[in-house]
């Protein structure tokens, strides 16, 4: 009995696809948005809901003739979230309500509650009122000097080093001035320009026009 060792080219299993390419451009995408997400106090649970979401929306965009009773497992075999979670996202839409961090819970605190509210400079530590047993009332997980080091980063608060006392900045913490219009112009236009880049990847044939202008430099 002959038995031939080596399996023809046609019988091979074929060689699985490189991701690399595609997981380098998703991190060359996600960064800038990571680096808003963190100016702006952003918490990745507050972003990974909507990934979540996007998946099981993109996942059903790709199967358009799957039957109901086949879309939960469908999408997860697509996007590898677990059945019980895409269920739960096919069930509601996604939150975008952002989740208060510790720190932006401090502050709420400090603008609300009696005992605080009309102080706007509190001594950094102390059993009294203090910003250190401010921070204690909301939570024991996270050290007060963190809190207020993130306080101090977001723009609402400032440590007075002179006399050891914590500053209140603000009263509210919600964008100011042209933000909310910028912030629009960033989700239309460089959703926009990325959905159709996206389209140019993934068809046979570019079918969009994609320019882009880019300059760091001032004007004279």
């Amino acid at each position: 009995m002959f038995i031939d060792d080596h399996p023809s080219p046609s019988s091979a299993p074929s060689a699985a696809p490189d991701l690399s390419p595609v997981l380098a451009a998703c991190r060359a995408l996600l960064t800038p948005l990571a680096e808003l997400a963190i100016a702006r106090g952003l918490h990745h649970s507050d972003l990974d809901e909507l990934l979540r979401a996007a998946f099981v929306e993109a996942a059903l965009a790709a199967h358009p003739d799957v039957t109901p009773h086949r879309a939960v497992s469908r999408v997860s075999t697509a996007t590898g979230l677990h059945r019980r979670e895409v269920n739960r996202l096919l069930q509601r839409e996604p939150v975008l309500e952002a989740k208060r961090t510790p720190a932006t819970q401090v502050f709420t605190r400090w603008l609300s509650d009696p005992a605080w509210r009309d102080q706007t400079s509190l001594p950094r530590q102390g059993p009294g009122p203090s910003f250190e047993t401010l921070a204690q009332s909301v939570t024991k997980d996270v050290h007060p000097r963190s809190l207020l080091e993130e306080l101090c980063r977001l723009g609402l608060a400032r440590l007075d080093e002179a006399n050891d006392h914590v500053e209140l900045l603000r009263e509210r913490f919600t964008p100011a001035g042209d933000e909310p219009r910028m912030l629009g112009f960033v989700a239309s236009n460089v959703g926009d320009h990325l959905r159709a880049a996206v389209s140019n990847v993934l068809s046979a044939q570019p079918q969009h026009l994609e320019q882009a202008v880019f300059a760091d430099e001032t004007l004279g």
